[in-house]
């Protein structure tokens, strides 16, 4: 019967625009989300239709994300602005000072910004105009005030040598690949019923996409030195995210129950181009078996034609 009016409540959310975000706040307060999470990571035999609803209901729990990810940074909006001081100012240490400052436009700070990885050093709200707009700016954010040790590690390293990963510019394109993998945004009619749930985003629905960015640009930063990356050249970065995206596909394969097992399973970049190499290799193999058998089976209806052809004569 729970199932049932479960089935009814997806029902009504899929077809509903206006009331969406509503109906689904009430869905959590209920803590069905991580009710099913619970029994999903217990590895319990379900059919199709039962992972169908609590798929949707995945779905519902990251419509917040979506919202936001979608929201671009107004350059009037003071909640924002001061997030982007916060972050300034947490990685360079600012006093009371200059973080009083009221707007973001002043050159004494575009050398922050630049060393930071904004592309637009005098008015940052610009590189938050496109998706993931707003949530960017929060992980961002949430990172260096949770892990201000760590963040200013990243900063140090990334502003210290001329070849540094920039934070900024890396964090968006990694915040765009996290909300591709786990389909933010995206209308879960258009998913078939294999579409991949994963039990931590049901239980731990209110930080797992914190934990995973903090996890993932840590890694990010690794897989840059190992690459010997470089941030004069354009493409380095785009290498970069590529690499970062097979390691986190990766990763997410193996079936993680929570965000430290995610974190764990990450490859290195030397271990992602081995698999590369399998890859390929095993390419090659089905290339040369295909071709042999197409080469079989060129021989045989030679044969087969010589002997029709005979038989004629």
């Amino acid at each position: 019967c729970r199932m049932s009016c479960l089935a009814l409540i997806n029902e009504i959310i899929l077809n509903s625009d206006q009331d969406r975000g509503k109906i689904i706040q009430a869905l959590e307060a209920t803590g069905l989300p991580v009710e099913l999470g619970l029994k999903y990571k217990k590895g319990q035999m379900m059919s199709k239709w039962m992972l169908k609803q609590i798929y949707y209901v995945q779905c519902w729990t990251l419509f917040k994300f979506g919202v936001k990810m979608n929201q671009p940074v107004d350059a009037k909006d003071n909640v924002k602005v001061n997030m982007i001081k916060e972050i300034r100012d947490i990685a360079f240490e600012v006093g009371q000072d200059r973080a009083g400052v009221q707007t973001l436009k002043r050159t004494r700070f575009a050398q922050d910004y630049k060393a930071l990885g904004f592309t637009n050093t005098t008015d940052p709200t610009q590189d938050f105009q496109k998706a993931p707009g707003s949530l960017a700016l929060e992980l961002m954010r949430e990172f260096a005030s949770r892990s201000q040790v760590v963040f200013n590690r990243l900063i140090m390293e990334s502003s210290c040598r001329p070849d540094g990963c920039p934070f900024i510019s890396a964090s968006i394109e990694l915040v765009k690949i996290l909300c591709q993998e786990f389909n933010i945004d995206t209308d879960p009619k258009l998913h078939d019923n294999q579409a991949p749930i994963y039990a931590f985003i049901l239980t731990q629905n209110q930080t797992f996409l914190h934990e995973m960015f903090s996890a993932c640009i840590q890694h990010l930063f690794k897989t840059w030195r190992e690459m010997r990356a470089s941030v004069a050249n354009r493409n380095d970065i785009n290498r970069v995210m590529a690499v970062t995206r097979d390691q986190i596909k990766h990763s997410l394969a193996s079936g993680p129950l929570r965000v430290a097992e995610f974190e764990k399973n990450l490859p290195t970049f030397t271990q992602i181009t081995e698999k590369w190499k399998d890859g390929n290799k095993r390419s090659s193999q089905i290339g040369r078996a295909t071709s042999e058998l197409q080469s079989h089976h060129d021989l045989v209806c030679r044969l087969l034609l010589e002997k029709k052809n005979n038989k004629k004569q």
